[in-house]
């Protein structure tokens, strides 16, 4: 974070301008009923900016985002308070409306041939050590003893080019990421590319992926049986995916992809020499060439940068205040919160046409 901290507040309050607040608070029923000295509508700015402050203690943000007060500030236990208040419903519906794509044609790096470079991947985060977290997220753990904290798993749908979030999963721990994708994928549309990791390889996601309108570029897994049936001029060869081996067998209901295999010789690396497969619905080699395949699924890593930078959730994050119980997902409100306003405007590594090779390290 710059020293001066005024360039992400405008931002913010350009992002949610105090009229969209006090609309969702109304609508959910969340509008503070008396004079506070939190208010419901500070409360909930002071959430979302504590995913662009994620380094300083919740007083201090608070303070950046009332610089030009002379009222003391609030005690510790005020701000808890507050945030108990506010509740989730209005964090969600605030979320639903925000998240979204922030690319534009001139953004540098958000695009690849007329396509939205979109990201699918998933991370695990710690919370405070409570009861009722370990309840309802569990514990990682092995044979021997549980983990030292409750973890959640958190699965996102970013825009690679801008590293903003548009789709929020959040599931406990034990969770798999390929159950939580489904709602994700379907916030996918027409003129989009998804990349994802080999860990969401499956002929269910990718199917559903494509009804979106969507296209996908994904990894494949070494295990995966993909047999040529056409050898086209790239390098490159056509395929099919099918739901079962039963299937394969039989050739019924396959999902016809292209694969591209390569190499790379760079022994500072990790895995030179060792083939690597790619997989996409794109099936001509004049709408994604072979030799641009790995470095548009080397965009993939913005997104594993995003998560990198996502802060501890050991401090404002809990059960109660994810919303989670019971099978249902929720967006990130505590510090679980990414930061689209941050990183809105930085410039990406590479801009279409691609420039050099680069293997994935995915």
């Amino acid at each position: 974070m710059a020293t001066d901290p005024t360039p992400f507040l405008r931002g913010l309050y350009h992002l949610i301008p105090p009229d969209r607040i006090a609309h969702i608070l109304d609508v959910t029923g969340r509008q503070s009923r008396r004079v506070r000295r939190i208010p419901a509508d500070a409360t909930a700015r002071l959430v979302v900016a504590l995913g662009l402050f994620a380094d300083l203690p919740v007083p201090q943000v608070w303070r950046r985002l009332h610089p030009g007060t002379d009222d003391p500030d609030p005690v510790s236990s005020a701000f808890c308070q507050a945030r108990d208040r506010l509740g989730v419903p209005p964090l969600r519906r605030l979320f639903e409306e925000v998240a979204r794509p922030m690319g534009t044609h001139q953004t540098v790096g958000a695009g690849y041939r007329g396509w939205r470079l979109m990201g699918l991947d998933g991370t695990t985060l710690d919370l405070p050590d409570t009861p009722d977290n370990a309840r309802v997220f569990g514990r990682p753990g092995t044979a021997r003893a549980a983990g030292a904290f409750p973890q959640l798993r958190l699965l996102a749908l970013c825009e690679l080019g801008t590293r903003a979030i548009c789709g929020l999963s959040i599931k406990p721990g034990r969770r798999g990421e390929q159950v939580m994708a489904g709602p994700l994928v379907d916030r996918l549309g027409p003129g989009m590319l998804l990349l994802w990791d080999r860990g969401f390889f499956g002929y269910p996601l990718a199917e559903r992926v494509l009804r979106t309108g969507a296209h996908l570029l994904a990894r494949v897994p070494a295990h995966a049986i993909l047999t040529p049936t056409r050898r086209l001029p790239d390098g490159s060869y056509l395929a099919a995916l099918y739901p079962s081996p039963a299937d394969r067998a039989a050739g019924r209901r396959g999902l016809e992809v292209r694969v591209i295999e390569y190499t790379h010789d760079d022994p500072g690396r990790p895995g030179c020499g060792a083939r690597t497969r790619l997989l996409t619905d794109l099936l001509s080699p004049d709408d994604l060439p072979a030799a641009d395949a790995p470095v548009v699924y080397h965009e993939r890593w913005e997104q594993e940068k995003n998560q990198a930078d996502c802060p501890s959730s050991r401090g404002w994050v809990s059960a109660r205040r994810t919303g989670y119980h019971r099978g249902d997902g929720a967006a990130g409100t505590g510090r679980v919160v990414s930061r689209p306003a941050r990183r809105r405007t930085r410039r990406t590594r590479m801009s279409a046409p691609a420039r050099r090779l680069a293997p994935p390290r995915a």
